[in-house]
C-alpha cells in the first residue's frame, strides 16, 4: 500500500515553486538550502497562490505547511522563514524519506476519522431517539396536565354554582331578619298597637271557632 503514495501535491508545487528564480524577490530558498524565506507575503497572494492553487490566501498556505510539520522562525531581517529536516535545496530525493509516509500517516488518520464519524453519527441517532422519546412522554404528561385542568375547571364551575345558590339564600334570610329587626326597633306604641292587633285578631279567630 505505501508503495502507491505518492508525495502531497502541495509538497512538489511548493518545491517546483522554490525552485523558479522568477519568484525570487517573492519566496527562495535561505543561503544554506535547507529552509525558504517568505521575501513578499502579498504578492505570494496575489502571484504565486493563485498560480499553482485553488486559493490565494496565505492563511490556506500557512495551515499547509503546519499540517507537513514545518517550522516556522524569523532571520535577523525579521522575515517569517519556514524549516522541515527532509526539505532542502537540491536534495528533493528528501521528500521521499518523509512526506510520502506521512501522507500514509495522514490517510490512516482519516480513515479513523470516518470511523470515528460514523460512531458520531450513530450516538447523534440514539440521542435523536432519547430525545423523540423523551418529548413523546413530555406531551403524554402534558395532556394530563391539561385533562386535570378541565376536571378541576368542572369542578370550580359546579363550586361556584353552589357558592352563588348559598349566596342568595343567605341574601333571603338576611333581608328577613332585617325586616324583623326593623319592625321590633320601631316606637312602642305602634309596636304595642301592632301587638294588640295581632292578639285582637287571634281573640276573634279563636271566638268564632267556638261558636261553631
Amino acid at each position: 500500500m505505501a508503495k502507491n503514495i505518492q508525495i502531497p501535491g502541495f509538497i512538489t508545487k511548493l518545491y517546483s515553486i522554490l525552485e523558479d528564480q522568477v519568484n525570487n524577490h517573492i519566496i527562495q530558498w535561505s543561503p544554506a538550502g535547507d529552509a525558504f524565506i517568505l521575501v513578499n507575503q502579498e504578492l505570494l497572494e496575489s502571484k504565486v497562490l493563485s498560480r499553482h492553487f485553488k486559493h490565494n490566501h496565505y492563511s490556506s498556505f500557512l495551515r499547509q505547511l503546519n499540517m507537513y510539520d514545518f517550522q516556522k522562525i524569523r532571520n535577523q531581517n525579521n522575515q517569517q522563514v519556514f524549516w522541515h529536516s527532509n526539505f532542502q535545496k537540491g536534495k528533493e530525493y528528501f521528500l521521499n524519506l518523509y512526506f510520502c509516509r506521512n501522507e500514509l500517516i495522514m490517510m490512516k488518520r482519516n480513515k479513523a476519522k470516518k470511523f470515528s464519524l460514523a460512531r458520531f453519527q450513530q450516538y447523534l441517532m440514539t440521542e435523536i431517539s432519547s430525545l423523540k422519546q423523551q418529548q413523546g412522554n413530555n406531551e403524554m404528561k402534558f395532556t394530563q396536565i391539561v385533562n386535570q385542568h378541565e376536571i378541576l375547571l368542572q369542578q370550580h364551575k359546579m363550586l361556584y354554582s353552589d357558592v352563588t345558590c348559598q349566596r342568595s339564600v343567605f341574601d333571603e334570610k338576611f333581608d328577613r331578619l332585617s325586616s324583623l329587626v326593623y319592625h321590633i326597633c320601631q316606637p312602642k306604641q305602634e309596636y304595642d298597637g301592632e301587638i294588640s292587633g295581632y292578639l285582637l285578631k287571634q281573640d276573634e279567630s279563636e271566638y268564632g271557632n267556638s261558636q261553631i
